[in-house]
């Protein structure tokens, strides 16, 4: 198995100005999502600038609100990815975080708000109301927007292109389901976890095969695999 290299895991980019899904998760060897309740756990450093690498490559970041809480999630800042990196975007600003909830509970004083150079996004379903603990999500610096058949479509729809899915594992799964993502990276990690984690894709309802693109290894132990979603 080949070892890897940052260009070779991202492998080739589409032009900026045309629309593209990523989607990336870890797991253990037995396909568990998470050690001791996080996915930060799993994965090795190659496995983190993988992450921010794509971060920076995106346009904007797409999460669920149970990962962004049980991750203690920080935004995306300036200082992240190395000059490769950087390249893949050019001079384009850092790129926010986007939040699909049903709820707005969230913390407003956790580092999701202070640790970041962008504010980010929270996307809730057609007719939420937002309440007064959304008000104080606003006063901390998100911005709320309300989405009907998809929260991708909104994303689209506000200018953004180049869509990072970073989970959790329902999220993915359904985005995987509806044929809405086209490429996925996955991790690896040379870890069996048998506590009661969640599996690494909950919620497809579909069979669907994968085309492998690019498979390698590192020091660590971990394998890096991006595949093309068949449409």
């Amino acid at each position: 198995m080949p070892t890897s290299s940052l260009s070779s895991l991202i492998g080739p980019v589409l032009a900026p100005t045309m629309p593209e899904v990523r989607a990336i998760c870890v797991s253990s060897i037995n396909g568990k999502a998470s050690l001791n309740g996080r996915s930060h756990g799993l994965g090795s450093p190659l496995d983190f600038e993988l992450l921010n690498s794509l971060r920076q490559w995106s346009d904007c970041v797409l999460v669920g609100r149970k990962t962004v809480v049980s991750e203690n999630y920080f935004g995306v800042r300036t200082n992240v990815g190395d000059k490769e990196t950087r390249l893949l975007r050019g001079q384009s600003p850092v790129p926010p975080i986007c939040v699909v909830t049903r709820s707005l509970d969230i913390d407003p004083n956790s580092q999701f708000f202070t640790d970041t150079s962008t504010p980010p996004l929270i996307l809730v379903p057609e007719n939420t109301s937002v309440t007064e603990h959304g008000r104080l999500l606003q006063a901390a610096g998100a911005s709320i927007h309300e989405f009907s058949a998809s929260a991708l479509d909104k994303l689209h729809s506000l200018g953004f292109r180049r869509i990072l899915v970073e989970g959790g594992p329902q999220l993915i799964g359904a985005l995987l389901s509806q044929g809405s993502v086209d490429k996925l990276h996955v991790t690896v990690a040379p870890w069996i976890v048998w506590s009661d984690e969640a599996s690494l894709l909950q919620g497809i309802e579909v069979t669907q095969k994968l085309e492998l693109e690019h498979h390698a290894a590192d020091e660590d132990g971990c394998v890096f695999l991006r595949y093309r979603v068949r449409k």
